[in-house]
């Protein structure tokens, strides 16, 4: 894992390996200026007539049109394009207003035959950015000299004529719509450098000031690109690597868990008054005594409790407890409200130290007390033919000269 986030991180600080390098003395082009297209090849692109044609770019025998060049939002024309075959030209309609369904742009040759670039603000080339009133457009003119037209739906507004140089490439069109007019400008854009300037192929890059200009032809790559690339698969290939090692360790560590616990066999733990007896660790139940061994038997149970636990004795003012040692232990007078004692004893075991028992002493309605204690562990002692309500009998306990005696 060490070796694959080294590896990671010495990736990412390499430089980038294909990246021009600017010739001392020379400016390096701006940023977002296409790579020219390659003198001499037919596609520009050292491609080959026959990727051109599948491509639908022009070829000697297929002027481009404006489905060669994508209708609809505006696609660029493939890369090195000659856009001054057929009047190509570059559009740019700056409008103030939203139109009813989309514009469009419309040329009139001197024949009268019609040409209809589709144009579209939504951020997709050629059109620079979204939603800023500059609907952009690439498509063919028809002529050196052409009527324009913005078409919205079914309504058109003239904009006045446009007139470029014959054969002279890189041609765009600027027209401003505000409200129901508009005028159209003919322009050049620049051409991107080592394109040539006297026909033939070539590319457009944006006018100067032209607001929302782009470039057609191929976009320039990343030289970063790979690098992030190679970054996130490096990184993703470590987390998958740091999972596998939980994986695997949570994996021993249950199987050395389960080997643990398979060889370790618990040890009953002795019952409160010894062997047969219920122990501290049962659900609460009813101890049943003579009612003249009912105090001796409280008394015994709180000293056994109070060892090893924090005990809770409920019981009527009258009864006397001794002194316990261990503990610490508490005293809960029977006449509070249950529900109110309850919650008292369950704070008390919120806090940390010994498990918290209770203990019930006669006299204790078992029939309130025990639904609301019912949860906890302990004992509620209670004497032969009394009432215990819905808890348990836990056991019968008597006395002889040995001790006790415990019938379960």
């Amino acid at each position: 894992m060490l070796a694959l986030l080294t590896s990671a991180f010495l990736y990412a600080q390499a430089p980038a390996t294909g990246a021009p390098t600017p010739v001392e003395g020379t400016p390096a082009p701006a940023e977002g200026t296409p790579t020219p297209a390659a003198p001499g090849a037919p596609g520009g692109d050292g491609r080959g007539p026959d990727a051109d044609a599948a491509a639908g770019a022009p070829t000697a025998d297929r002027p481009p049109s404006v489905q060669a060049m994508g209708r609809g939002l505006g696609a660029m024309p493939a890369a090195g394009q000659n856009m001054d075959s057929e009047g190509g030209v570059v559009v740019r309609v700056h409008a103030d207003v939203e139109p009813t369904a989309t514009y469009t742009l419309v040329f009139t040759n001197a024949e009268g035959k019609e040409s209809v670039v589709e144009l579209s603000d939504l951020g997709v080339p050629p059109d620079a950015k979204k939603g800023d009133g500059i609907w952009v457009g690439v498509g063919t003119a028809g002529g050196d000299t052409v009527t324009v037209a913005v078409a919205d739906g079914d309504r058109r507004v003239p904009a006045g004529t446009a007139e470029w140089e014959a054969k002279r490439p890189f041609r765009e069109l600027e027209v401003k719509l505000t409200g129901g007019t508009a005028t159209a400008t003919a322009a050049y854009g620049t051409p991107a450098p080592g394109a040539p300037s006297g026909g033939g192929p070539g590319m457009v890059a944006p006018a100067a000031g032209g607001g929302g200009g782009f470039a057609v032809g191929s976009p320039p790559s990343d030289p970063n690109a790979g690098r992030l690339q190679a970054g996130v698969f490096y990184a993703a290939l470590l987390v998958a690597g740091l999972s596998a090692v939980v994986l695997v360790g949570t994996l021993v560590v249950g199987r050395r868990r389960a080997r643990l616990s398979a060889s370790l066999v618990p040890i009953p733990a002795q019952g409160l008054l010894g062997p047969g007896s219920p122990g501290p660790d049962e659900p609460l139940g009813a101890w049943l005594v003579d009612p003249s061994l009912a105090e001796a038997l409280v008394a015994e149970l709180a000293q056994r409790l109070s060892t090893h636990h924090r005990v809770v004795v409920v019981a009527a003012p009258e009864l006397e407890l001794p002194a316990l040692a261990g503990g610490p232990a508490w005293r809960i007078d029977a006449a509070r409200p249950p529900r109110a004692a309850q919650r008292a004893v369950a704070a008390l075991a919120e806090q940390a130290g010994p498990p918290v028992r209770v203990l019930l002493a006669p006299g204790v309605d078992l029939a309130a007390w025990g639904p609301v204690f019912a949860s906890l562990r302990g004992a509620a002692v209670a004497t032969d033919g009394g009432a215990v309500g819905n808890l348990p009998v836990a056991a019968r306990v008597g006395r002889d000269a040995a001790g006790w005696t415990i019938a379960r």
